[in-house]
């Protein structure tokens, strides 16, 4: 047995899981934070708009990004802060998916879904990016945990707890529904679980989260529904676009089971694993409970996406990220099964862990070859650009055309110019407010006058094949001053893509 591998488990369980995680919440800040210099996409989405507090955004709920907009105001450590936000909401939500399976199966099952956590291209590069998928995490496995044990126990506190957490789920994402129907729908059909029905406690979950999650719906429905019609929007699509949208969400379901397969399977057996796998399905059709809890889990959240795609929902590959917590579970329960079944099988713990840093020093490699090989190929990315030189860039344009502190920033153009603007947001030590061009004739008198009196930065990053509207008139302002630059970036050399500044009022 390797050196490393010995010392790992000589430790306790619980310390070892607990290790797990923070190693990796602490890799996937370093690594971000030793070789990108701008900001991500949705982090600069949450960072121009975030620091406003309203509660209700046009797409989303607000909780990502207030948590953006709070680390955004750390002074020094904002960018320790912001960079720590993903990895820390990835690994806490699969420690608290593994510290489950201790309870539900075994202490070696809780420690197989922490290395399938940390192996999980969602908990490692992908939570890079902090957003409202990274940040519904915690939640749902919470939320698979406790409505477990409020199924099993009727106890209110349990009950209390579920409201709690799905109703903080909400003000992350919407998509905490995806789980919350297949829940339903164990619910009811298990007789025990449904028996609870004439018990408080039910009703006391849903009273607690109706409570939490009033102030958000009542702003939602005030400002005209426009979280929820972008939530469940459809698109009048021919059924082919709605058969690839199905299919998408199926192929990426594959994908991630096929990663955990792979690793369960190389520690375990593959045979045994797929013995094992069978004979929960079996279980979940003859109604066992857990057989029935943990397979619609993993798997309903994904019918319902695949199902809606034929109604006209396009499907994002990026919503199985809180879904894939369900696969895990749904492994670790196949992989309990395997060592606790009359022909139990073998485990072959030093191959679970070298499968485990196989994936994961994998997914180290890839990430390193795309921030240090791609921007010398391409076109700049977001995570090369020179934030601060951007801000200073920006603020040197500003001080040479106006003579007052620069307070607002126009978005003119694609997500380009987005992820500037809000790179320049995060950078200056004030606060800003930002608008997208097209919103200018809707804004406030207030916020129009403000333009006005103050006037803003017009920011827009420009691609030579990008149309961009540079015309004088920008509805109720007027653009002047206008100035181009090569978008200034850490790595790479791209002369093609420019940064236009402007001044409106």
């Amino acid at each position: 047995m390797p050196p490393l591998v010995q010392r790992l488990t000589s430790l306790s369980n619980g310390t070892t899981i607990l290790a797990l995680a923070i190693a990796n919440a602490l890799i996937w800040l370093v690594l971000p934070l030793t070789l990108e210099s701008g900001l991500r996409l949705d982090v600069a989405e949450a960072v121009a708009f975030g620091p406003e507090f309203l509660l209700t955004y046009p797409k989303h709920p607000p909780l990502s990004f207030w948590l953006t907009a709070l680390a955004s105001e750390t002074g020094p450590l904002r960018y320790l802060i912001v960079s720590a936000l993903g990895p820390l909401f990835a690994s806490l939500a699969h420690y608290s998916l593994a510290r489950l399976a201790v309870r539900m199966f075994s202490p070696q099952a809780g420690l197989l879904v922490m290395l399938l956590g940390v192996t999980s291209s969602f908990a490692t590069y992908l939570a890079i990016q902090f957003n409202h998928n990274v940040a519904l995490m915690p939640f749902w496995a919470l939320t698979i945990g406790l409505a477990y044990a409020a199924f099993e126990t009727n106890r209110l506190r349990d009950w209390a707890l579920l409201g709690l957490i799905v109703g903080l789920g909400v003000w992350a994402k919407y998509a905490i529904a995806l789980l919350c129907l297949p829940l339903l729908l164990a619910f009811v059909i298990v007789p025990h679980w449904r028996a609870h029905l004439r018990s408080f406690g039910p009703y006391l979950s849903f009273i607690l989260f109706v409570m939490i999650t009033a102030p958000h719906f009542v702003a939602a429905f005030k400002q005209g529904g426009g979280t929820f019609a972008y939530a469940v929007r459809v698109y009048n699509d021919n059924f082919m676009m709605r058969l690839q949208s199905a299919l998408l969400i199926t192929y990426v379901t594959v994908l991630a089971n096929l990663l955990i397969m792979l690793i369960v399977g190389w520690g375990l057996g593959f045979r045994a694993m797929l013995s094992s796998a069978r004979a929960l399905v079996t279980a979940a059709i003859n109604s066992e409970r857990l057989a029935i809890y943990t397979t619609l889990v993993a798997f309903g959240p994904v019918l319902i996406i695949f199902y809606a795609a034929f109604f006209g929902v396009r499907s994002r590959a990026l919503w199985i990220t809180p879904i894939s917590l369900g696969f895990i579970l749904f492994w670790a329960h196949v992989y309990w099964l395997a060592l606790t079944t009359p022909q139990a099988a073998e485990l072959k713990l030093n191959r679970l862990y070298s499968g485990a840093a196989a994936i994961f020093s994998l997914h180290i490699l890839s990430y390193l070859l795309v921030r240090l090989v791609l921007p010398v190929q391409t076109d700049v990315r977001y995570p090369e650009i020179d934030a601060r030189r951007l801000t200073q860039l920006a603020q040197n344009y500003w001080r040479e055309h106006n003579d007052r502190p620069l307070r607002n920033l126009i978005i003119l153009g694609n997500q380009r110019s987005l992820q500037a603007v809000g790179t320049i947001a995060f950078n200056l030590d004030r606060h800003v407010l930002v608008r997208y061009v097209q919103s200018l004739p809707y804004v406030s008198k207030n916020t129009l006058n403000r333009f006005r009196r103050d006037g803003a930065l017009v920011v827009a990053v420009k691609r030579p094949n990008d149309e961009i509207n540079l015309d004088q008139d920008l509805g109720p302002l007027t653009l002047s001053h206008l100035m181009s630059q090569t978008i200034p970036h850490t790595r790479g050399h791209d002369p093609q893509t420019q940064a236009i500044f402007g001044t409106a009022r």
